[in-house]
C-alpha cells in the first residue's frame, strides 16, 4: 500500500476534460482526442470519447498544450489547450466522403482497467466475424456453451446489457451485427450499483447510429442436428427526431433429444445397485415465441423517457419432454427387478413485463436514473410415469406441479461530479410473491400447497475516479431482506426469516510502464432459486424423490481479483472464499434404504482459485484468440469412503481463429478442450468440440449469409461420478449439439435504439 501511495503522488498531474459533439448537437461517441505537445506536436497521450462525447486526458505540466480531435466523416479538429476544462469542441462534416475505405487500427484489442476488461471491436477483425455471439466468444473469459448459455470464468452467468438495455434472451446477441459493435466492457467484480447476486456484468456498446424513419431486420435460420430447426426474428423502429418507437417477434421451433446412462449404488439397510439407461426427446420443449413493444422520448439533450411491454411464452403449445427408460435393479448382489418406464411431461411457461424509465440531467450535473418494473408469469409441469416391472407391482404415477408469481420493483441511481470522479448513489425495492402447489393423483407423496412472500431493500454508494494514474473504485451496499414462508396458508416460524447484510467493494488499477494493472474485492451473495426453498416431495421413479430445502442460508462470497494486461496479454486470478456453500445432498427417504432423495442444503465452505491467460495477437489477415482457464477448489464432505477432499483442478482451452479471406469472405475455426476435475462433490471427466462457420456480407453490407457447424465430431460429453455420504454415482450424458446451421439476417436503415431503461431486480427474475 506504501508504494501504491507513493506511485499515486508522483504520478499526480492536471486532468483536461472536455466534450466533442456535432454539427446537429448530437454527442460525438469514440472521437478519437490526442494531447499533442507545443511546439513541435510531439504525442503525449491519446483516448477516446465516451458514449456523451467527453473525455478526460492528464496534463503533464503546465506548458501550453494541443488537442487533435479526429472521427471518420469529419474534419480534424486542432484546439489550443489554455484551461483545464476545454469546453464543447464541434466536428465539421468533411465534404469530401470515400464511397469505400479500409480503416486499420492500433490501439491495443483489449485493455484492463479497474475490475474491468474492455474489448475494442471497431476497426479490428473482430467485427467482421459474425454477430455478437460471436465477438462474446472471443473474449478472454468468457464461455459459451452449445445451448447458447453465457459464463465467465469462475463467475458464472452475467448480466448483459446492450447500450445499458438489459438483454432478456440471449437470441438478441444473434441479432446484432458485430459491425455495429464499438467495445464490449467485462466487469469481473461488478461494484455497490449491482444487487449482490451479480457477480459478472457485460456491456456491450454499439457505434453511432446512421439514420432516421423506418428501419429493422429480419433474420431466418434452419438449423439440423438430429432434428430440424429453425428460428425467426422481425424487428422494426421507427424513429423522428427525439421519438422511438420500436417492436420484435421472435419465433423458435426445434426437438432436442439426449441419452444418458446412470449407475447408481444406494446404501441402506440393502445394498440397492440401479443401472438406469434413458432417452429423453423434448418434443416441441422450444416452441418459443417472444414480443416486445416499446417507446423512448427524448426531451432535448438532457432528459429521456419510455417504457416497454414483453411477453414470452415457452413452449406456446403442445411442450412435452418424452422418455424411454430401462431399469436393471439389483439387491445385496442378487438380481431383484427388470422395470421399463415411460416419462411423459407437458410443461408451459408464461411471462408478462413492464419496464418504465427516466433518464436525465438536472443543471447538466446530477445525473437520475430511475427503472420500475412489473413482471408477472406463471408455470405448469403436469407428469405421468408409467413403470412396468418384471418382479413387482406395475404402477402409474400421475402429479401436477404449478407455480405463480407477482414481482413489484424499483430501482433509482443518482449520480454528481465529486473531485476528478463520481459519486454514485441511490436504492432499490423488491417485492416477490410466489405460490406454488404440488399433488399427485396416487398420494405416494404427501400434496403440498406453499407461499413465498420476499421484500427486499437496498441502499448503496461508490465513488469512482482518479487520483494521477490511478483509478479509484470503491463502494458500500447494504441490503435488508424479509423472508416468509406458509404452508396451507399458515406462516412457518422456523422458515421464515430476517436478513440484513453489507456488500462493500473496491477496485484499484494503475499503470506500469507499458502495462495495466487492478486489483479489486467484493463481496456477494447467492439467494437460492424459489424452487428449492419449497418442502414438497416430488416423485422421481420408485427409487428416487426429490425434495426443496425452505431452511437454506444463502451463500456469501468473498473475492479478490487481479487483472494484468500488456499489448495482446491478459493475465487474471481470483480467490474466492463461500460461505454457507449451497449443493445438492443424498439422504434415504425410507426405513428400507431403498429410496434415495436429494435436496439441497448449506455446506460450511468452499474455497476456489482461478487463473486465466489470454493472447490475441495479430498476424495479417489471421487473428487469433487463445485462452488457458485453470480453477482448483477445496472442498471436502463425508461419504460411503470417509472424508474425501475434492481438490482436482480443472482446465479448459479455448481456441479461436477467424481469418480475413478474398472477396470478403471470413473463415473461423474455434475449439475447446475441458480436462478432467473436482466440480463440488463430482469428478467430471474431460471432453472437447469443434466447430467451423463461413460468413460473407452482401448488398453494401446489409445482407449476412453465414454457414455454422458446431461440435462437428460429435465430442461433447457430460460424465463423471459422485460419491455422497449414502450412495455412488456415475454418471454419461450425450447432448443433441452437433448441427450445422444456414441463417441470412437482412437490415434495412439500422439504427441504434436509444432506450436507456436498465430494469430493476434483475436476479431475483433469475431466482423465479
Amino acid at each position: 500500500m506504501a508504494f501504491l501511495l507513493a506511485y499515486v503522488c508522483m504520478a499526480y498531474s492536471q486532468t483536461v476534460t472536455g466534450r466533442v459533439i456535432d454539427e446537429k448537437q448530437v454527442p460525438v461517441a469514440y472521437a478519437n482526442v490526442v494531447l499533442l505537445s507545443l511546439p513541435d506536436s510531439v504525442f503525449l497521450q491519446g483516448t477516446v470519447t465516451d458514449g456523451q462525447g467527453k473525455f478526460a486526458l492528464e496534463k503533464t505540466d503546465d506548458t501550453a498544450k494541443l488537442l487533435q480531435v479526429s472521427y471518420i466523416g469529419y474534419k480534424t479538429l486542432l484546439h489550443e489547450v489554455k484551461e483545464a476544462d476545454a469546453g464543447v469542441l464541434v466536428l465539421q462534416t468533411d465534404a469530401i466522403m470515400l464511397d469505400e475505405a479500409v480503416v486499420t487500427g492500433h490501439r491495443p484489442t483489449y485493455t484492463v482497467k479497474g475490475s474491468s476488461l474492455t474489448t475494442h471491436v471497431q476497426h479490428t477483425l473482430l467485427s467482421n466475424v459474425g454477430t455478437g455471439t460471436d465477438v462474446l466468444k472471443r473474449i478472454p473469459g468468457v464461455h459459451i456453451d452449445p445451448e447458447q448459455k453465457v459464463e465467465v470464468f469462475g463467475k458464472g452467468s452475467p448480466l448483459i446489457y446492450i447500450n445499458g438495455r438489459q438483454v432478456r434472451d440471449n437470441s438478441e446477441l444473434e441479432q446484432l451485427n458485430s459491425k455495429d459493435i464499438a467495445k464490449i466492457e467485462l466487469i469481473t467484480n461488478p461494484g455497490a450499483e449491482y444487487d449482490a447476486e451479480v457477480k459478472a456484468v457485460l456491456k456491450i456498446k454499439t457505434v453511432k447510429p446512421v439514420g432516421e424513419g423506418w428501419g429493422g431486420y429480419v433474420r431466418l435460420a434452419e438449423s439440423k442436428g438430429h432434428e430440424w430447426g429453425h428460428q425467426q426474428q422481425v424487428s422494426l423502429n421507427y424513429r423522428k427526431g427525439g421519438f422511438d418507437l420500436f417492436g420484435l417477434v421472435q419465433h423458435q421451433w426445434f426437438k432436442q433429444w439426449q441419452d444418458e446412462t446412470f449407475q447408481k449404488d444406494i446404501y441402506g439397510d440393502t445394498h440397492w445397485e440401479l443401472t438406469d439407461h434413458a432417452q429423453l426427446r423434448m418434443n416441441d420443449y422450444a416452441q418459443a415465441l417472444g414480443t416486445q413493444l416499446g417507446m423512448n422520448y427524448q426531451i432535448g439533450k438532457n432528459h429521456s423517457l419510455g417504457g416497454t411491454y414483453q411477453l414470452m411464452r415457452m413452449p406456446y403449445s403442445g411442450g412435452q419432454i418424452e422418455a424411454f427408460q430401462s431399469y436393471d435393479v439389483r439387491a445385496n448382489g442378487q438380481a431383484y427387478d427388470q422395470m421399463n418406464t415411460y416419462f411423459l411431461m407437458d410443461i408451459g411457461n408464461t411471462t408478462h413485463k413492464v419496464n418504465v424509465y427516466y433518464n436525465g440531467k438536472v443543471a447538466d450535473k446530477l445525473g437520475i436514473d430511475l427503472n420500475l418494473d412489473y413482471v408477472k408469469g406463471k408455470s405448469s409441469r403436469n407428469q405421468q410415469v408409467e413403470e412396468e416391472s418384471a418382479e413387482q407391482e406395475n404402477r402409474t404415477v400421475t402429479s401436477f406441479s404449478r407455480a405463480d408469481y407477482d414481482l413489484l420493483a424499483g430501482k433509482l441511481v443518482l449520480t454528481y461530479p465529486l473531485g476528478k470522479g463520481t459519486l454514485k448513489w441511490g436504492g432499490e425495492a423488491v417485492s416477490t410473491d410466489r405460490n406454488s402447489d404440488y399433488e399427485m393423483l396416487e398420494n405416494i407423496v404427501d400434496d403440498s400447497d406453499t407461499r413465498v412472500e420476499e421484500r427486499k431493500y437496498a441502499a448503496f454508494v461508490s465513488w469512482n475516479g482518479k487520483v494521477g494514474a490511478v483509478s479509484l473504485d470503491a463502494g458500500l451496499r447494504y441490503e435488508h431482506t424479509q423472508f416468509d414462508y406458509y404452508e396451507e396458508g399458515r406462516r412457518q416460524e422456523e422458515q421464515s426469516r430476517r436478513f440484513d447484510n453489507v456488500f462493500p467493494s473496491v477496485s484499484v488499477s494503475f499503470p506500469i510502464r507499458k502495462t495495466n494493472h487492478s486489483i479489486s474485492y467484493t463481496v456477494k451473495t447467492r439467494r437460492p432459486d424459489y424452487s428449492l426453498l419449497s418442502s414438497a416431495v416430488q416423485y422421481s421413479n420408485r427409487y428416487m424423490y426429490q425434495q426443496g430445502n425452505p431452511l437454506l442460508q444463502p451463500e456469501i462470497r468473498h473475492d479478490v481479483t487481479w487483472m494484468s494486461g500488456y499489448k495482446w496479454l491478459n493475465f487474471s486470478a481470483s480467490y474466492q472464499y463461500v460461505k454457507d456453500f449451497i449443493w445438492i445432498e443424498n439422504s434415504l427417504y425410507d426405513e428400507a434404504g431403498s429410496i434415495l432423495l436429494q435436496a439441497y442444503c448449506n455446506y460450511d465452505q468452499l474455497q476456489r482459485l482461478n487463473v486465466l491467460l489470454s493472447a490475441s495477437p495479430k498476424i495479417g489477415c489471421w487473428q487469433p484468440s487463445w485462452s488457458v482457464y485453470f480453477t482448483r477448489q477445496w472442498f471436502s464432505t463425508e461419504t460411503v469412503d470417509g472424508k474425501l477432499n475434492y481438490d482436482n483442478p480443472l482446465v479448459s482451452l479455448k481456441w479461436d481463429n477467424d481469418f480475413r479471406l478474398p472477396l470478403g469472405f471470413v473463415l473461423t475455426v474455434s475449439g475447446v478442450y475441458h480436462s478432467a476435475g473436482s466440480n463440488a462433490d463430482r469428478q467430471c471427466y474431460d471432453y472437447g468440440t469443434l466447430g467451423i462457420g463461413l460468413r460473407k456480407q452482401f448488398l453494401k453490407n446489409q445482407l449476412t449469409v453465414s454457414l455454422q457447424g458446431d461440435d462437428l465430431l460429435d465430442t461433447y460429453r457430460y460424465k463423471g461420478n459422485t460419491v455422497t455420504g449414502v450412495s455412488r454415482s456415475r454418471y454419461e450424458t450425450l447432448y443433441d449439439s452437433r448441427k450445422v446451421m444456414l441463417s441470412a439476417t437482412w437490415r434495412f436503415n439500422a439504427t441504434r435504439s436509444k432506450y436507456k431503461g436498465t430494469g430493476a431486480a434483475n436476479e431475483e427474475l433469475q431466482r423465479l
